[in-house]
């Protein structure tokens, strides 16, 4: 079974993926970019979370934080 840490990897990989499809296709700028690539990734990581573990993620900045996730 795989670690709750490489699930929400996966999770973030696979949202940065499509986000990169959808702001080529629509040329979104750099600006905005943070923002929807934030969002996108706290929605993906917060719904891999509460499937894993029946509940909210609570420390989200601090296991970020610790993940080393280039790009975030």
């Amino acid at each position: 079974m795989k670690s709750p840490y490489m699930r929400i990897e996966r999770a973030i990989l696979h949202s940065k993926r499509v986000l990169s499809l959808v702001m080529r296709s629509l040329q979104i700028t750099s600006i905005v970019k943070l923002d929807i690539c934030s969002y996108v990734v706290m929605q993906e990581i917060d719904f891999e979370f509460k499937t894993m573990c029946k509940r909210p993620l609570l420390n989200l900045d601090g296991l970020l934080k610790t993940m080393h996730i280039p790009g975030i």
